[in-house]
């Protein structure tokens, strides 16, 4: 919603925060029952998102938003930094429950990586990218390692104890390899399979499992 928010004219952010609610809304009905929907939070997303494009319009370059570093770190404080703590402070103040610095937490922390897995890709895609993939060496290898990583990322958290040092390292490995567009859009895969696996089975989060951490101590130095 950030990006659509930061790409398109003030007068069609009605119908994007619509139809972006409406999403959120169906994949929480999916996921979870009816009941669980709070439309408090949906709110909160929506004053994230304008807060966000609004930062974003005033930080970043128009063409070419992400050349350097300077640009990075603007795009992480535009979105993952600002919009989240604000959203935290809503969620603590509209929606008060018996631990309000663990809901502040689980709130940025979640915003932030959602937002450093989507805002780039959606600042970096024009439509002449896809273009490039006609080359059938680049489609391959993109769909190669796409596939490599989301393999071993599900292995991982199924089966390896510190699941997240392997993600990282393999999330490494796809952004040496291909290119930035192409990086950031396996990242975003991979955040999301991730997400999809814990929301589903809650237990994956659990103490690193003890019979491999016997044997393989030095796993999380590799």
């Amino acid at each position: 919603m950030m990006v659509a928010f930061y790409r398109h004219a003030g007068r069609m952010w009605p119908g994007i925060a619509l139809s972006c609610s409406l999403g959120n809304i169906a994949a929480s009905i999916l996921l979870f029952s009816t009941s669980s929907l709070n439309m408090t939070w949906t709110t909160i997303n929506i004053v994230e998102a304008v807060v966000g494009a609004v930062l974003l319009r005033k930080l970043l370059p128009w063409y070419n938003p992400l050349q350097n570093l300077a640009d990075w770190l603007r795009l992480a404080l535009g979105s993952a930094i600002v919009p989240p703590l604000l959203g935290g402070v809503l969620v603590v103040l509209l929606t008060p429950g018996d631990d309000p610095l663990r809901a502040f937490l689980i709130w940025v922390l979640s915003e932030s990586i959602g937002a450093l897995a989507l805002v780039p890709l959606g600042l970096l895609f024009k439509p002449h990218y896809l273009l490039r993939h006609r080359n059938p060496r680049l489609l391959f290898e993109s769909l190669l390692t796409l596939a490599i990583t989301l393999t071993l990322s599900w292995l991982s958290m199924l089966y390896l104890p510190w699941p997240f040092t392997f993600i990282i390292v393999l999330l490494m490995w796809s952004a040496v390899r291909l290119p930035r567009m192409e990086a950031f859009l396996i990242f975003l895969t991979t955040v999301m399979m991730v997400s999809l696996m814990m929301a589903a089975d809650p237990s994956l989060l659990a103490t690193p499992r003890t019979y491999l951490m016997s044997h393989m101590p030095w796993l999380p130095f590799c």
